[in-house]
């Protein structure tokens, strides 16, 4: 009976009977007869007896009310009244169920498209077991310093549409698990094919541009003092451009740009190279290579990297918690040991950084390689956007078209939460005064938008901005428009 009905209302029942409700529900989808892999459940409570129910279902909200934490702190998530679930899940929801599609897929591709090339290798060396890319810093710090942040950025502020379009327009909440257009086993596939294809263009170009001659076979001489090309050179030529490919197929799923994931994408590849000159120095104390001058450049280029290290986890770690002089001291020593492990094992890194940035071959090979990886990611993108829109393209190019009439007034696109004590963003919207002059933010505990607290949720004058912004906005011809067209995108009609 349960299964024929869009809606169920089961009244005075026991805590432990809201919990077998569930149970049903999630048994009934893994039945062969009734399978639905795409059934997620739900549950919200705001009391003790809530519990079972909350804990069984895939998601458990619990409201922060009267009747105690209990349910709250049962819950995957806690909000102040039960009028707020309608952004959770809409807005917020939504926007995470993409984020951590792309950030699957992404770690699978990137990793994919890393190790490819080592394998290929060996079938070229007949299994011989010769590593393709340097120990340090190449192949150890590629998922730590080269793409390690950009994802992470993009996992958490990634925006494909403003918060008033899923609000006014809950079709577009179907473009997730529904018609599962950010995930699935089809775009997964994708993914691999992508990285299949990036990973043998850069493996192929580079041996066959810097490998060996195509006329005589023997080894290439690739810049002008005779130097033969070796296989620690190639390898750093093909991490180059893995590197690069890696970055730049992240940036093309990126729909909202700001400080920090700009930021994350320029720094990442700074440090390829920043390391790659710094490693190609530090295997010279190791093994008794050095003068005086080397060492001194050593000590200075040591000193100004652990500045940088402190002064960056003092901001990474302000965002989250004070700082202590405790965990300062643990990142200093654990960045000393790691510097000091690589400074003995990376002999095959001296003199890279001079073979590699002063050799027009590799940069020529580098730039072709990335460009004919890319070429099929970019194609399929542009002929998806033109002739294949999904519904969040749709949503996207018209928020950019009737961008001014959604919101009207200047934003902010970064707030920072470490300008000073207890401040919280600051970002007007749709009309909406700043609620903490910029001036004040560093002696005034004010309300962000968006980080407003539960205790402060559960006022009964508390209205949400947004949500004062998106009623008074009802009336915008944009979001009816984009209704009607995501209706006849789903209904199969456009």
């Amino acid at each position: 009976m349960a299964r024929a009905c869009k809606s169920v209302v089961a009244a005075r029942v026991s805590p432990d009977q809201k919990g077998e409700i569930v149970r049903m529900v999630r048994a009934e989808a893994l039945q062969k007869e009734t399978r639905n892999d795409a059934l997620v459940t739900l549950a919200i409570g705001d009391g003790a007896n809530d519990v079972t129910m909350i804990k069984e279902a895939h998601i458990g909200i619990g409201i922060d009310g009267l009747e105690g934490k209990q349910a709250v702190n049962s819950s995957d998530y806690a909000i102040g009244q039960f009028k707020y679930l309608h952004r959770l899940m809409f807005v917020h929801g939504r926007w995470n169920y993409r984020r951590m599609s792309i950030l699957i897929l992404y770690m699978f591709y990137k990793n994919c498209l890393l190790v490819l090339p080592q394998w290929m290798l060996g079938t070229y060396c007949m299994f011989s077991g010769q590593n393709f890319y340097v120990e340090y810093p190449l192949y150890q710090l590629s998922n730590i310093a080269f793409t390690a942040f950009p994802i992470i950025f993009f996992a958490v502020l990634d925006q494909d549409v403003v918060a008033e379009i899923p609000l006014q327009v809950p079709e577009l909440y179907k473009d997730g698990n529904i018609l599962g257009i950010h995930f699935s086993m089809k775009t997964f596939w994708i993914w691999m094919a992508e990285g299949t294809w990036s990973a043998l263009v850069c493996f192929t170009f580079c041996m066959w541009s810097l490998g060996q001659s195509p006329s005589s076979g023997n080894p290439a001489t690739p810049n002008s003092k005779g130097q033969g090309s070796d296989v620690w050179y190639i390898g750093t030529v093909v991490h180059l451009s893995v590197t690069t490919i890696q970055n730049l197929r992240l940036a093309l799923e990126v729909r909202h740009y700001n400080y920090l994931t700009t930021a994350s994408f320029i720094l990442s590849m700074m440090a390829w190279f920043v390391l790659i000159i710094f490693f190609s120095y530090v295997p010279a104390l190791a093994y008794g290579l050095s003068s005086s001058e080397v060492r001194f450049f050593f000590f200075l280029f040591f000193l100004l990297c652990s500045l940088f290290f402190l002064l960056c986890s003092f901001f990474l770690l302000s965002l989250l918690f004070n700082p202590t002089k405790i965990n300062f001291l643990s990142l200093f020593l654990l960045f000393l040991l790691c510097f000091f492990v690589s400074s003995i094992s990376s002999a095959q890194a001296i003199g890279l950084d001079t073979q590699v940035f002063y050799d027009a071959t590799a940069w020529l090979t580098a730039i072709v390689s990335i460009f004919v990886s890319l070429l099929p990611a970019i194609l399929m993108k542009v002929c998806n956007q033109l002739y294949y829109p999904k519904l969040n393209v749709i949503a996207s190019e018209l928020q950019k078209k009737h961008y001014s009439k959604i919101r009207p007034d200047k934003e902010y696109y970064f707030a920072c939460l470490c300008c000073g004590k207890n401040a919280n963003a600051n970002v007007p919207i749709d009309g909406q005064e700043p609620i903490m002059k910029p001036s004040a933010a560093g002696n005034a505990a004010g309300k962000g938008v968006e980080l407003t607290s539960i205790a402060g949720q559960k006022d009964d004058n508390y209205e949400n901005p947004m949500n004062v912004a998106v009623a008074a906005s009802k009336d915008i011809q944009v979001f009816k428009d984009l209704r009607q067209r995501l209706v006849s995108k789903i209904s199969g009609n456009d």
